[in-house]
């Protein structure tokens, strides 16, 4: 409820980390750390996860990408832990 408080008043809430992206509300409730709130960009970069493909075993991280983009294991991916 604080969130759209906020939005019917005018206000926007800005990602702590790159205070660009405006959050939307999953983002301002779910990516909390301490007091800072993150847009999923920045979230992802501050809590990095490992994938690997079960067929060609490549891995990667979700570090620098927006979304994963895997063209030919995308249904065999494996998030690390």
């Amino acid at each position: 409820m604080e969130y759209y408080d906020g939005i019917n008043q005018g206000d926007w809430y800005l990602c702590d980390r790159c205070e660009v992206s405006k959050l939307n509300e999953y983002e301002y409730n779910k990516n909390i750390r301490k007091e800072f709130r993150y847009c999923d960009e920045c979230w992802n970069w501050i809590n990095l996860k490992k994938w690997e493909c079960v067929k060609c075993h490549s891995t990667g991280t979700n570090r620098s990408e927006r979304t994963l983009t895997l063209k030919h294991c995308e249904e065999d991916v494996v998030w690390l832990a």
